[in-house]
């Protein structure tokens, strides 16, 4: 590894890092947009710094959501309203995120050397058709269950319309979080010049996509190791030699995620001095 990044031209690495602290800026205006209430720019954009260092003691996508609800209920939200606000434009991202790849895979040509003759998929879409009835009977017949599940999904389903039924909302909620890619995608694809691979950005874009997709669902703590596997196994596909692969995977991280998780921890106290969370 340090027989590739020694080579590495550091003014596009510079430049990467640069960029890839802009992007609290989207995910700033993408919460706003799902909160559809009233809140300073400013501690918003700190907030999506702090989840970076909060990301480091529970699963990302489990932080962010957490950190954004405590966040809501300042400005007067209850709380099933803060969670429900909280979370979809975490869920907005995922969509937008497993769309790209979806592309990536039925019109980019991407593939995976994988062998699905020995899966039996009509007992795996089975299992999950007897989850779903087995889920949606219990919610429905057991009271406990319906009466904590009902006034959530309630409250979800107007929230959701509310985003939906607003076209500036909808507009600037996809927009945020696509432009929020596009960012991590610009950073990686600034990365790799600087080691001489001539990938597109559309290719840097979906690498990063897939990292971060995978690194916020599985729960580790900020994703540690798992990112950095896919995002380099994903630039392997795409042709990159292995260990300028995971040497930029691990420049990438340490430019958009570890050093940034440093700052993050001081936007944290901010936060908490200020009384926003």
């Amino acid at each position: 590894m340090w027989d590739v990044a020694k080579d590495a031209q550091w003014v596009f690495v510079l430049t990467a890092f640069v960029v890839g602290q802009t992007v609290y800026f989207p995910q700033a205006t993408a919460m706003l947009a799902a909160a559809g209430v009233p809140i300073p720019l400013k501690p918003a954009v700190i907030l999506q710094s702090s989840t970076m260092f909060i990301s480091l003691a529970v699963p990302s996508s489990a932080g962010r959501i957490a950190a954004t609800v405590t966040f809501l209920k300042k400005y007067g939200m209850d709380y099933t309203k803060a969670v429900v606000q909280g979370t979809i434009d975490t869920l907005t991202g995922l969509l937008v995120e497993i769309t790209v790849l979806a592309l990536a895979f039925l019109v980019g040509g991407l593939t995976l050397d994988l062998d699905p003759s020995g899966v039996r998929w009509g007992l795996v879409i089975l299992v999950f058709a007897v989850l779903g009835v087995v889920v949606v009977y219990l919610v429905r017949h057991v009271k406990k269950l319906h009466d904590l599940a009902m006034p959530i999904l309630s409250s979800a389903w107007s929230a959701l319309a509310g985003v939906l039924k607003n076209p500036k909302r909808t507009i600037a909620l996809l927009g945020s979080e696509i432009g929020s890619r596009v960012v991590l995608g610009m950073a990686m694809w600034l990365i790799l010049r600087s080691l001489d691979v001539p990938l597109s950005l559309a290719q840097a874009t979906t690498a990063t996509i897939a990292a971060g997709l995978l690194g916020g669902v599985v729960p580790v703590p900020g994703g540690v190791g798992v990112t950095e596997a896919v995002l380099s196994g994903f630039l392997v596909m795409f042709g990159v030699d292995q260990t300028i692969a995971f040497t930029s995977a691990v420049i990438y991280r340490f430019a958009t995620f570890y050093i940034p998780s440093a700052g993050g921890f001081f936007s944290t106290r901010w936060l908490r001095s200020n009384g926003y969370i």
